[in-house]
């Protein structure tokens, strides 16, 4: 096509994260040893939109937050949430979005490899965090696995 415009009213023309999607690098790691803002998106590894909902959930796996999270994002209303935590070392992974099952509406979600130790990031918390990690997680090789529902008020994890 070489530079030939595409005919379709499909085709992106201007393009921006939103302000709330974009992370935030920090110059010297905070007291827990993150080198990304915790309260920001960093590194996001996996996202789910639900329409029902009208919001993106995004599940991480930084190397640059000592716990990685899941998030989401309204796109209404533009509000960012950090929804679950994942044990010290492990990635958010796993996202599901079922918008409708017999009324309800569910996000899965897991993670995997708790206590996958990065020297420089982790060099703070290990040491409390790895005994806890350790028995909590079948010596570092369990997981989880779950689902948090928005139909009522039953929500389930783990």
């Amino acid at each position: 096509m070489a530079g030939t415009a595409i005919a379709s009213d499909w085709v992106a023309v201007d393009m921006a994260a939103p302000a709330a999607l974009v992370g935030e690098d920090l110059a010297t790691p905070d007291a827990l040893g993150n080198t990304a803002h915790a309260d920001k998106i960093a590194n996001p590894d996996n996202i789910k939109f639900s329409e029902k909902l009208r919001t993106l959930f995004i599940g991480e796996d930084s190397g640059m937050h000592v716990n990685n999270f899941l998030w989401a994002y309204n796109v209404d209303t533009k509000e960012l949430s950090r929804i679950q935590s994942c044990p010290a070392g492990a990635e958010s992974t796993g996202l599901g979005v079922v918008d409708d099952l017999n009324g309800w509406t569910y996000i899965t979600s897991n993670f995997q490899h708790p206590g996958d130790w990065d020297k420089k990031l982790h060099n703070k918390v290990q040491a409390t965090l790895d005994p806890l990690v350790r028995a909590n997680f079948k010596d570092r090789f369990g997981a989880a696995v779950g689902y948090l529902s928005a139909g009522g008020k039953a929500i389930k994890l783990g």
